[in-house]
């Protein structure tokens, strides 16, 4: 089959046409891949572990029809439609299965070369099959596109997570997202799915129109959050899909005002969900004073993931998506290094890049394996 493989101390992939189709082992399903999404989070690894040895298909967003089942595994059906969920279960539950031993306080680059994750480590969906344990898929609606599929298995369901059980967004709340790419535009739609008053923060135009286009009251360069900042700008909740040093103060700025007569009850949320190296400081005395809430974000649940799609199925969200043929993989990873990608894996002012092996438009026309790639717009 072909797949676009990583392999040791090389920031590109290779693109093989004779990769062995996977057998499912018990309790495992092997999926006909119809999309697999591209992600920032690819290109982070790809820079921060250089050096990893292992040899492995990439891709975490997948979606596509389930073709062979394993021994003992139930409740799943083959030529029925389902979603990966890229990070089940817990990272110790997922060891043992492995046969990985993690040592308490071990550095986190040697923790991440021991684990196979799906599409990180282990092979994952940027091929024409994909193998899975049956526990980690979930059904996908029938009018759902293959390609909204793939990006809700991460970006989706990464940004539900975040807005909705994290930051706990609720109605009439002001809300503040920084980086409107894959991530950040599906925070936004959903912010204005939960009745928030939604501002967004991006540098570049383009992700600020989609960001109004969508929903979103005003969009600011980090400039005019400044201006607006002198001028009195607040919010209840800022959503960070950036994380760096400046973000981060400037959402402290507009989450921070709190009187000394309030109680000291937080009166503002900060989430982090951007993946970055940065050390983040703020000053302990600020903190005490305002009691704002910092948290971290890390993707979601198979309820997360059942949700998204729901949504998308109502045609509540609209993900952005581009579709790209497989073999054009490390052009579309090097557009998304160049911020040249919308949301996903169409990530122009940060898209989602998402390649589609089998457009769902055609999938009752053609036969499986189309190879198509496709971007998705939104991260």
């Amino acid at each position: 089959m072909q797949a676009a493989v990583h392999t040791a101390n090389s920031n590109n992939l290779k693109i093989v046409s004779d990769f062995e189709i996977p057998k499912p082992k018990p309790n495992q399903v092997v999926i006909q891949v119809q999309a697999s999404g591209v992600c920032h989070s690819d290109v982070y690894f790809l820079s921060i572990f250089p050096d990893d040895p292992r040899e492995y298909i990439m891709g975490h967003e997948v979606t596509g029809v389930a073709v062979n089942l394993g021994h003992n595994v139930k409740h799943i059906k083959k030529g029925k439609r389902y979603c990966v969920l890229a990070l089940g279960g817990c990272v110790s539950c997922f060891a043992k299965e492995n046969g990985v031993t993690i040592t308490p306080g071990e550095d986190i680059n040697t923790e991440f070369n021991s684990l196979p994750y799906l599409g990180l480590g282990g092979n994952g969906g940027h091929a024409e099959y994909v193998v899975t344990d049956a526990k980690f898929l979930v059904p996908v609606p029938d009018n759902v596109p293959a390609e909204y599929a793939a990006v809700a298995a991460d970006a989706g369901t990464t940004a539900w997570h975040a807005v909705k059980k994290t930051a706990g967004v609720k109605k009439g709340e002001k809300v503040l997202i920084t980086g409107i790419g894959g991530l950040g535009l599906f925070a936004v739609q959903y912010a204005v799915y939960l009745g928030a008053e939604v501002y967004a923060v991006d540098m570049r135009p383009s992700s600020r129109e989609l960001a109004i286009k969508y929903g979103a009251k005003q969009a600011f360069s980090l400039p005019e959050l400044d201006a607006a900042l002198a001028k009195g700008f607040s919010a209840d909740v800022a959503i960070d899909f950036v994380s760096t040093d400046i973000t981060l103060s400037k959402e402290y700025s507009a989450v921070s005002k709190v009187s000394i007569n309030s109680g000291l009850s937080h009166n503002g949320r900060i989430v982090l969900v951007g993946i970055g190296d940065q050390v983040l400081a703020i000053k302990a005395f600020s903190g005490f004073l305002s009691a704002v809430h910092i948290m971290f974000s890390l993707y979601g649940t198979e309820d997360d993931l059942a949700e998204v799609l729901d949504l998308i199925s109502k045609g509540h969200i609209t993900p952005v998506v581009e579709k790209h043929p497989l073999h054009e993989a490390n052009q579309v990873y090097d557009d998304l290094r160049a911020n040249r990608i919308l949301s996903r894996a169409p990530y122009r002012p940060i898209p989602v890049l998402v390649f589609i092996l089998n457009c769902y438009e055609t999938l009752i026309k053609q036969p499986f394996g189309a190879n198509v790639l496709a971007k998705h717009v939104s991260s």
